[in-house]
């Protein structure tokens, strides 16, 4: 294993300076490599971790030519279709290479038509952290070395997926997360509000924003829907084929466009930014040059590097088009559902505080457990009694407490677990655009009835052990071998 110290960590966390970083491909890129070489002034080569071209690179191969270069990769761990064994056997080949940052994502939903087989989701990225945290044995040294980032979206339009997105982020950050990066986007009072609530949360992690710079056909695709978790508004979408028409010109303006979204990262406050796009060596170095020579001047660059849509936003409008410190209000508690309220009485009776019932149920579960007639008997009553009014798979290590009494192994295509992932679209699914909620969206209204501002009602849930599929999860709960044996 190589060792030596981690320039890009120790950079983003000096407070006295502002860092940059390179992304050399992204996971919707269908291009060829374009910011293969080493450009003066960016400390760090963000790399997707999955292949974005066919016969290029792999992932491997990129960081090695990073390190060559004497650089620093940070290579994006893609959780899609990947089982935690694949994962962290990717992270033991990166860190025997020398990689030691790495950013963790769901990743984009692979369509069905091209893999030929159902996508599979197995662990989300706070799961991943809870295990890198948990290393034992030989794995510590390999796995807590690691600089993890994670990403957040501020760029929802609702409240029910905007609010999550924050929530969700403190998850991450109390699972092990050492820095943030915003999603792309293009409104500048959504990333103050990024900062702001990283700093009145008290999450005390190092934040990048992410300024990315999409060519006409990448910006269309965007447009149209086809990058999950990305917007390019209307507006944008005219400015960028104007420019492009006009040649030289045109590439100018959105160059100084790039170069002032960053000037005004490092004035909101933020750590470093990572800039990304279709961009040559020349391009990389008159952003970074522009960008210092506006950096004392950002607030006049606020104008023309936001272009907002209406959206909910989590603080109250403050000064310059920004954000106050106070939060806005939301729309007060609704009623509790009649669904959510017995399935609330009756995971209190049976599996909460009310002790009589949850001891018998224990000693029937142990009577059960070891005669398989009366196991199966159980089973059936189990079946029978969640298939219908929860969609019920027998996965055998019910959360339905943590999710609003929603199943999210029925419901959610990515199996999020711990929070919603980035993808959503105006509320709506990822994978199904317009037809099916995002089912965290759904939790979030079923929440609602408890609290004007509902948020997570346990602590993050570990990677469910698969080999309870098909099992009897009440003998599961009762003698502790679903994911409540790893609580402490």
């Amino acid at each position: 294993m190589i060792s030596r110290g981690n320039a890009f960590a120790a950079h983003l966390r000096d407070p006295s300076s502002f860092t940059v970083a390179l992304s050399l491909t992204s996971h919707f890129d269908t291009a060829p490599v374009h910011n293969a070489g080493l450009a003066d002034g960016v400390q760090a080569w963000f790399i997707s971790g999955s292949r974005t071209v066919e016969g290029g690179p792999t992932p491997p191969e990129l960081a090695a030519m990073v390190l060559d270069g004497g650089g620093e990769p940070v290579v994006t761990v893609p959780l899609a279709d990947r089982d935690r064994e694949r994962v962290l056997s990717d992270l033991h080949e990166y860190r025997g290479m020398g990689v030691r940052n790495l950013l963790l994502v769901t990743g984009d939903y692979p369509r069905e038509e091209e893999e030929g087989r159902t996508p599979f989701f197995d662990i989300d990225s706070v799961q991943l952290l809870m295990l890198l945290r948990e290393a034992h044995g030989a794995d510590i040294e390999i796995f807590r070395d690691f600089f993890k980032g994670v990403v957040v979206s501020p760029f929802k339009k609702l409240e029910e997926e905007l609010l999550w997105q924050y929530a969700k982020l403190e998850r991450k950050v109390e699972a092990g997360a050492d820095f943030i990066v915003s999603q792309a986007g293009f409104d500048a009072r959504a990333w103050d509000e990024v900062v702001r609530f990283v700093r009145n949360a008290g999450l005390q992690r190092p934040v990048m924003g992410n300024v990315f710079v999409p060519d006409l056909a990448t910006a269309r695709r965007i447009a149209d829907g086809l990058v999950p978790g990305l917007a390019v508004p209307p507006a944008l979408l005219e400015k960028i084929a104007s420019e492009e028409r006009r040649g030289a010109e045109g590439r100018r303006e959105t160059l100084l466009r790039a170069a002032k979204s960053m000037a005004v990262l490092r004035g909101l406050g933020y750590d470093g930014a990572l800039l990304g796009g279709r961009l040559s060596g020349g391009d990389v170095g008159f952003v970074l040059e522009e960008a210092e020579s506006f950096s004392s001047r950002w607030m006049e660059c606020l104008e023309e590097t936001t272009f907002s849509e209406e959206r909910f936003t989590c603080f109250q409008p403050g000064a310059g088009g920004l954000n106050s410190d106070e939060l806005r209000p939301v729309p007060p508690q609704k009623r509790p559902g009649v669904m959510y309220l017995f399935s609330h009485f009756v995971d209190y009776v049976a599996f909460g505080s009310w002790k009589p019932f949850f001891r018998l149920l224990t000693s029937i579960s142990f009577f059960c457990d070891r005669r398989p007639f009366w196991y199966r008997v159980l089973w059936i009553v189990e079946y029978v009694s969640k298939r219908p009014p929860y969609g019920c798979r027998m996965c055998g290590d019910c959360t339905l407490y943590a999710c609003g009494f929603l199943c999210y192994e029925s419901w959610c295509p990515k199996r999020m677990l711990n929070g919603p992932c980035g993808g959503s679209v105006d509320g709506f699914c990822e994978v199904h655009p317009g037809k099916k909620k995002c089912f965290w969206v759904r939790v979030y209204e079923e929440l609602k009835g408890t609290a004007e501002r509902p948020g997570f009602v346990s602590p993050p849930i570990p990677p469910r052990n698969r080999s309870l599929d098909g099992t009897c999860s009440w003998i599961n709960f009762c003698l502790r071998r679903d994911h409540r044996k790893f609580r402490r």
